[in-house]
């Protein structure tokens, strides 16, 4: 399967959240992720109760942290092991998959997916990240956990290692979220970031003997600062790309022998950008005081409020002084005006000149739809 079919397996399984039980749509959202497995337990009924005398029988469940009365329903929905993860390579000679034995300061046999449906539509970080870790004290492997809350999912993956003193330990550490994906409307970024988890692109990227190393993809993958060095490589990237390809009408900057001054002017386009924010839907306690140091707690404490599309817009790139509110274009409803209007160049065509009035910087080939 290629990337294009891969993300699509991954929005078409997004839709299924809509009508389908949860443990099915989650199994189908790891199964278009490339993770599959048959060796299942069904929890029934699947409640919080019955996770807990199925798996907290022999280790305490901090039920503070679990917040087990929120629980509407949890299902255990598959466990991968070594034979999964060799199926998933396609029987590739080459590929040498070993879990037995200890790997880096770790010891892991195999990985847990669980998916849990929550009663509010809204949780922090904070009470996720929780739940997160009091599941996973229960387990000697690490667990992933896909959260149904309202109309978003949320996933949830925690790092831990060897306990330095005691080796039968494990030491839980950080707790990263995907959280408030909209299943229905998922985000393009959001979309991205499953695809990169995939088992097929963690494979091109990474070594993955063992499942250590399998998990430190699936960390490495969704580090802050590997994916602020992603984007401002991909910033660069383009900025190389639009100097040579961009065209600017009558009256742009030039330069000192009279011609296009095109670094110039791209960069002029792209700052005049910087230091602007487009606020969306959150409901997050901690963006929304983050925000409001930009765009005052009056517009940060209706961010919960905004519909579909609208956001809070204000900064550099706006003429307003005060922040204002605005509707951002759907994309394909953008392309259906676009296209007819400015046809995609075949590939080696020269550029067109843009305009009176604003530059003609189509997106590079590789992103045209």
């Amino acid at each position: 399967m290629n990337d294009h079919a891969t993300k699509q397996a991954i929005v078409s399984a997004f839709a299924g959240f809509a009508g389908k039980p949860l443990a099915e749509a989650a199994t189908a959202l790891f199964e278009s992720l490339g993770y599959k497995s048959e060796k299942r337990i069904a929890l029934k009924p699947n409640t919080a109760e019955t996770f807990a005398a199925t798996f907290a029988k022999d280790r305490p469940l901090n039920l503070d942290q679990a917040l087990l009365p929120d629980w509407q329903s949890a299902d255990f929905l598959f466990q991968l092991t070594d034979d999964e993860v060799r199926a998933a390579a396609g029987g590739a000679q080459q590929f040498l998959f070993e879990s037995k034995g200890k790997w880096n300061g770790a010891t892991m046999e195999s990985c847990l997916f669980f998916a849990i449906a929550l009663k509010k539509p809204h949780y922090t970080r904070t009470e996720l990240s929780g739940i997160t870790r009091a599941v996973n004290r229960l387990f000697p492997m690490p667990a992933l956990l896909l959260f149904r809350h309202g109309e978003t999912l949320t996933l949830a993956v925690i790092n831990r290692r060897l306990h330095k003193r005691d080796e039968t330990r494990d030491v839980l550490e950080k707790v990263t979220l995907i959280k408030d994906i909209r299943f229905a409307n998922p985000h393009r970024a959001h979309v991205e970031i499953l695809f990169d988890l995939s088992f097929g692109a963690l494979r091109e990227a990474h070594d993955l003997s063992n499942f250590v190393a399998l998990h430190a993809a699936w960390q490495k993958t969704l580090d802050i600062q590997a994916l602020n060095k992603r984007f401002f490589l991909e910033v660069r990237n383009w900025f190389s790309w639009a100097r040579l390809h961009a065209r600017f009408p009558e009256g742009a900057t030039k330069d000192a022998d009279a011609r296009d001054s095109e670094a110039l002017n791209v960069s002029k386009t792209i700052l005049n950008q910087c230091n602007t924010i487009f606020a969306m839907r959150t409901f997050d306690e901690t963006g929304k005081d983050f925000l409001s140091n930009y765009i005052s707690l009056k517009h940060a404490t209706k961010l919960p409020t905004l519909q579909e599309r609208q956001a809070v817009f204000f900064g550099r790139g706006s003429s307003c002084e005060n922040p204002v509110m605005i509707r951002l274009n759907d994309r394909q409803d953008f392309l259906r005006l676009f296209r007819p209007a400015e046809p995609q160049q075949p590939a080696g065509a020269p550029e067109r000149a843009g305009a009176t009035g604003e530059a003609n910087t189509p997106s590079p080939p590789s992103t045209l739809p």
